[in-house]
């Protein structure tokens, strides 16, 4: 009888120390997710940041371009090495397939 007993307080000890253990596992895992979390969301608002000034930028940069596009006159092109022979502009080619898929017979 002693033994039986016995083996009933070492199965309740073994699940004592399996739902501990599960316990501190599981506690481990949220304390990883939530500082990952709140160590995400700080990352994010200084992209979003950095984001924001690359934005402002790009956007001086077009407006330097426009700018400047727009005092480029004939003459000046010229000067850069820009012709006015409109007889070599292509602009598309259109030739035949490179590749041509068959459904296993021979024919086209």
């Amino acid at each position: 009888m002693t033994t039986k007993s016995l083996y009933l307080n070492n199965l309740e000890l073994k699940l004592f120390w399996f739902l501990l253990l599960s316990i501190s596992l599981v506690s481990f895992f949220y304390i990883y997710l939530i500082n990952s979390s709140i160590i995400n969301l700080a990352l994010r608002e200084d992209y979003e940041e950095e984001m924001s000034y690359l934005e402002t930028e790009v956007t001086d940069l077009v407006s330097e371009y426009m700018s400047l596009a727009n005092q480029v006159d004939y003459e000046q092109a010229l000067a850069f090495g820009f012709t006015d022979d409109a007889s070599q502009i292509t602009f598309a080619v259109r030739g035949e397939p490179a590749v041509i898929l068959t459904l296993g017979t021979d024919e086209i």
